[in-house]
């Protein structure tokens, strides 16, 4: 859901239609990223405010601000005790105009506390500013923050490909593979771990079957993830899965967003 005068596609309508379709599952918490559009937030915070009644505010939030937000909102079935966020210091290009970052929730599930962290990384900058993302996150979100006991769930659109494409297009840059952020260093960073997708669909950006996505439909790419640092707690991810959420919005349209949707299955609680 871009800022407002940019890419008209229906936002408001799907913001409702999304916020529908997430009532009928049986999330604990949903982290969204994008919604910079003021509109399709305050439409999916009312409609999900009977079943998720604690919501976060969108990430760096400023009144009156030339940049727009963060666009991270985290929502909850469970109690939200306590917020921390942080704004990335390296950005490029058009990601200048926002304020990217990361949003740490701890969260209150049966009686025990949980960290689940909704960020959306520089969309494929050179690898010294993603690398600096990764090593901010750390710094000054699951370091600073990190108790022991509490697990931490650190999740949304990275921007960092697990694999390259089998074929990519000879007209990209030279240097693209150098300006590709290494997935095991992002791992490394994060001191986190990461697991196998469950099911056929491997792919969260999947150009050709998604009819939000007009252009480079050859790319198939894995960009969203749900990492996991367990704290010496005894939560575990049990399960990781792309979710396809559809619903017909408008002639030739069906889905939702241009990236398909991520679940995990947490045991231990």
């Amino acid at each position: 859901m871009l800022p407002r005068g940019i890419n008209h596609n229906g936002k408001a309508k799907r913001a409702k239609i999304i916020a529908e379709q997430l009532k009928y599952n049986p999330y604990d918490v949903v982290v969204f990223q994008e919604l910079f559009y003021r509109r399709s937030r305050r439409i999916i915070a009312k409609e999900l405010q009977s079943e998720f009644p604690a919501q976060t505010n969108v990430l760096n939030k400023k009144s009156i601000a030339l940049k727009t937000n963060g666009g991270v909102m985290i929502f909850s079935r469970h109690p939200i005790k306590e917020v921390r966020e942080i704004r990335f210091k390296n950005r490029s290009g058009p990601d200048r105009l926002s304020r990217k970052g990361a949003m740490l929730a701890e969260i209150e599930v049966k009686g025990k506390p949980i960290h689940v962290i909704g960020t959306h990384l520089q969309a494929f900058g050179m690898q010294e500013t993603m690398y600096s993302q990764y090593q901010q996150l750390y710094d000054e979100l699951l370091k600073a923050y990190s108790k022991n006991g509490i697990p931490q769930l650190i999740c949304g659109d990275f921007n960092t490909i697990k694999t390259l494409p089998k074929n990519i297009p000879g007209n990209l840059p030279k240097n693209f593979e150098q300006r590709i952020a290494k997935y095991e260093t992002m791992l490394q960073t994060l001191k986190a771990s990461d697991g196998e997708l469950d099911g056929q669909q491997q792919f969260t950006m999947d150009r050709p079957n998604n009819d939000l996505c007009k252009k480079r439909k050859e790319y198939r790419l894995q960009l969203d993830y749900f990492l996991f640092r367990p704290m010496t707690s005894n939560l575990t991810i049990a399960k990781r899965k792309v979710q396809i959420i559809r619903y017909p919005w408008r002639n030739g349209n069906k889905d939702l967003s241009d990236h398909f949707a991520l679940e995990a299955v947490a045991t231990g609680f």
